[in-house]
């Protein structure tokens, strides 16, 4: 893990090439609330924390969702 704190802390492209996903994504996923970010409080750039991107880019378990998902009716 990068060791001063100025290091935790990860621009817009720097996020994207992280993730390997495009600048456009990264601004979905926080559009979306799936993503932490943060203002600079000087300059207004958007920052990710490295910690948050990692926890983000973790597997995730499938949930089905829909009708095949659903146990049939009936037949016990």
């Amino acid at each position: 893990m990068p060791g001063s704190p100025l290091e935790q802390w990860l621009t817009v492209d720097q996020a994207a090439e992280y993730l390997g996903v495009t600048r456009r994504a990264i601004h979905k996923y926080v559009q979306l609330g799936k993503l932490p970010a943060f203002k600079a409080p000087v300059g207004g750039r958007t920052l990710f924390r490295r910690a948050d991107l990692a926890d983000f880019r973790a597997p995730r378990p499938i949930v089905p969702r829909g009708p095949a998902a659903r146990p049939p009716d009936g037949g016990a």
